[in-house]
């Protein structure tokens, strides 16, 4: 009998303990958290519409070391609700290709923010996308008439010596390059031979900043050819709208 009660306290004792430990685990348990996103793209600097909806890759990066980068794809404008775990977030927006650096013919915007969010939480985040580089562009206008004939371009290049080539028929391109200095040559011929003169280089540029390259002849010139010709910079101010020559 005596063993009978010892054994039906154990069993007793044991679902106890167990009970315990199961509430225990059932406090632990935490709740998803949900992110509602909405991506803007400021366009303002470039000439032709914005009006278009762009994909949006969407980064979650938790600043748990241990944490794994997440990436989704949404739409410009369109608010998307995203599903995570609690806890602190860096969330970046990227529209347009990363050229990780090089000059591109193509905008690349990127934004972010960090958040952080508790347990069961539900948070509304607007992230706005900026240009991350310098745009540069070409007017030939004022040449074209003496250069008729002959075929000429323009070769903006980083100091590593990345570079795009504006023809004289681009004129409504434009590139994109990280701001630093930059280099400009003129190149002109016919007939497969080419001529070429170093123009000035653009400095002091700022991203989400317009740069015109604007050809003339100079004053002093009584020659066709690339000792004749001399450039303005002008910066067209992404918010103002001015242009302002260097």
């Amino acid at each position: 009998m005596n063993n009978t009660r010892l054994f039906i306290k154990y069993i007793s004792y044991t679902l106890f303990v167990l009970l315990s430990f199961s509430c225990n685990d059932e406090d632990k348990i935490t709740e998803k958290s949900i992110i509602k996103v909405i991506v803007n793209t400021d366009k303002t600097v470039l000439t032709k519409s914005g009006n278009t909806m762009d994909e949006v890759i969407l980064r979650v990066e938790p600043l748990d070391n241990n944490g794994v980068i997440t990436e989704y794809t949404l739409t410009e404008e369109e608010e998307s609700e995203i599903t995570i775990e609690p806890g602190q977030y860096v969330i970046t927006a990227i529209v347009g290709k990363d050229t990780k650096g090089k000059p591109s013919v193509d905008p690349y915007y990127q934004g972010s923010e960090t958040i952080n969010v508790s347990s069961g939480e539900t948070k509304n985040i607007q992230i706005e996308c900026k240009l991350t580089t310098v745009v540069i562009g070409v007017d030939y206008s004022n040449i074209t008439s003496i250069y008729n004939g002959y075929e000429y371009e323009t070769i903006v290049s980083t100091t590593t010596g990345e570079q795009i080539v504006f023809s004289q028929d681009d004129t409504n391109k434009n590139g994109y390059f990280l701001p630093g200095s930059l280099n400009v040559t003129f190149r002109y011929g016919n007939n497969g031979n080419w001529k070429s003169e170093q123009m000035d280089d653009i400095t002091n540029v700022m991203p989400q900043h317009k740069y015109i390259i604007t050809y003339s002849i100079r004053d002093d010139s009584n020659d066709e050819g690339a000792a004749g010709v001399g450039i303005t910079i002008s910066d067209i101010d992404d918010r103002g709208g001015n242009s302002k020559s260097k």
